[in-house]
């Protein structure tokens, strides 16, 4: 064996035994991105290539790690609660009156009937 191969190999051996602490700090890193609810407005080809390659992650070691890629790529393609109450407001704002008296009339009619 080269000297060479030898320390890629011991390189690849530490690696590993290091695992566990890898993805404990990616982990943290996507904590800290995604706290309070934060989220990237503006989601970049690169820093969604990358979630996308810790998402595909296969293996018991990487579960952890590739759902919260995966939790966070969704939620970076969501709209707000805000933006999604504001379309739905707004569709029943373009009901006829009508419309909604009898769609209320309907829902305190099945409510009724539940009970």
């Amino acid at each position: 064996m080269k000297d060479g191969d030898i320390k890629e190999v011991l390189s690849v051996i530490f690696s590993h035994a290091n695992l566990e602490n890898k993805n404990q700090l990616v982990l943290e890193l996507l904590e800290e991105v995604t706290k309070n609810g934060n989220k990237l407005s503006i989601l970049t080809d690169e820093l969604k290539a990358i979630l996308e390659d810790l998402a595909n992650l296969a293996g018991p070691e990487y579960h952890q790690v590739s759902l919260k890629a995966r939790q966070f790529l969704i939620t970076a393609h969501q709209p707000s609660y805000e933006m999604r109450y504001n379309q739905i407001e707004s569709i029943f704002l373009r009901l006829p009156t009508q419309r909604i008296i009898s769609v209320k009339l309907n829902i305190i009619n099945s409510s009724l009937r539940a009970s």
